[in-house]
């Protein structure tokens, strides 16, 4: 799947793991400052989250991933989204059986399309595997993100608070 941006989504393999590990770290960087404790912050090492997702993508199953797509520039990696099963019992009585469970995008690289491109990717990614709704989670707090998932059509369904630090 590509783009005319100059942009590329494709599939994750085990060799984008340290990469996808050095964003999702950067993201939290950019994305959350201000919105939790800076010891949750400082806690995300580029080494761990890559760790993680060279296990994730070694054993997709495992971890109820169905799909890690990255957006590539000619700079590198500039964001990546991942979904699978839904793992909330209450959205999935409501209906949605796919959960987004991740999708960062540089601030660099931000209003450029490349979530919607990634988004799309995902939603594909569940609709091959039958599963016709998802849901994600998103900070109260992050007005950025909630805009970004409005103009894409998402509407609230549901909530719940969690303690950080």
């Amino acid at each position: 799947m590509g783009s005319s941006r100059a942009v590329t989504i494709r599939a994750a393999t085990v060799a984008d793991a340290a990469e996808i590990g050095r964003i999702h770290a950067a993201a939290w960087r950019e994305t959350y400052d201000g919105l939790l404790p800076p010891s949750v912050i400082e806690g995300q090492s580029e080494e761990r989250r890559g760790q993680l997702w060279e296990k994730v993508m070694r054993a997709p199953n495992r971890h109820g991933t169905i799909g890690v797509f990255v957006a590539e520039t000619g700079q590198g990696i500039a964001g990546f989204g991942s979904c699978g099963q839904q793992r909330s019992a209450a959205l999935k009585s409501k209906g949605h059986a796919g959960e987004v469970s991740t999708l960062y995008v540089l601030r660099a690289f931000q209003r450029r399309h490349i979530g919607s491109d990634l988004m799309r990717a995902m939603a594909g990614a569940l609709l091959d595997d039958g599963i016709r709704a998802m849901s994600l989670w998103v900070l109260r707090e992050n007005d950025g993100a909630r805009r970004f998932y409005k103009r894409l059509g998402g509407t609230l369904a549901g909530g719940r608070e969690e303690t950080l630090g």
